[in-house]
């Protein structure tokens, strides 16, 4: 039962649920023929406001890179 996060600063922040991701894989071939630009290694290139290559597409998380 999780009841909260302590936090690096000391800071405790209450929660129900704890989600941990580790070692996960990225998940985009279904973007590889399609206009979005891609690094060499399959992430999802965006600037620093999390725009893709393509207007008004934005993206976010583990599979992309800036």
């Amino acid at each position: 039962v999780v009841k909260f996060v302590q936090l690096a600063t000391g800071e405790s922040v209450p929660c129900d649920l704890v989600i941990v991701a580790i070692g996960s894989e990225t998940c985009t071939e279904l973007l590889q023929d399609s206009p979005i630009e891609m690094t060499p290694d399959d992430f999802i290139k965006v600037n620093d406001r999390l725009e893709t290559s393509v207007d008004h597409v934005l993206a976010v998380g583990d599979i992309t890179k800036y």
